[in-house]
């Protein structure tokens, strides 16, 4: 039985309801929520996660540019083999930010959103930098 829709589709929209960045954890855990996709035909779903990331991520050594109409979707947000993961060009919209007005009824352990503005680097950029030092 076929996926009802692209892994890359659902990655990208979990990823928008996340707040445009998760950890491969959050990002599985926010598409078995989601209940769209067939968990049955593909029990190890999290390698398919990862693997399309890496796929569609100028960050990892996978990356072969433009993969099926689509380029550079993701970014390492904590760097290569954090896990973490963020969603190039992710605009957040009133929609997709979760704001409360009073910390206080927090429970102990409840997810909250943090976010923080990351620089980011070209890598080949900042190893040429090093083999330029280094010379």
């Amino acid at each position: 039985m076929a996926q009802p829709r692209p892994w890359l589709d659902e990655i990208i929209d979990a990823l928008k309801e996340l707040g445009g960045h998760g950890t491969l954890h959050d990002i599985a855990e926010r598409i078995v929520e989601r209940k769209v996709m067939n968990f049955e035909e593909n029990p190890i779903f999290r390698d398919r996660v990862r693997g399309t990331i890496y796929n569609h991520t100028s960050d990892g050594t996978y990356f072969k540019g433009e993969v099926g109409g689509r380029k550079d979707i993701f970014y390492s947000v904590a760097g290569i083999g954090k896990g973490h993961w963020g969603l190039r060009n992710y605009e957040p919209t009133e929609g997709t930010v979760d704001i409360t007005e009073d910390d206080i009824g927090f429970e102990e352990g409840k997810k909250k959103l943090k976010q923080h503005i990351v620089m980011e680097r070209n890598p080949q950029v900042i190893k040429l930098a090093k083999e330029r030092f280094k010379e």
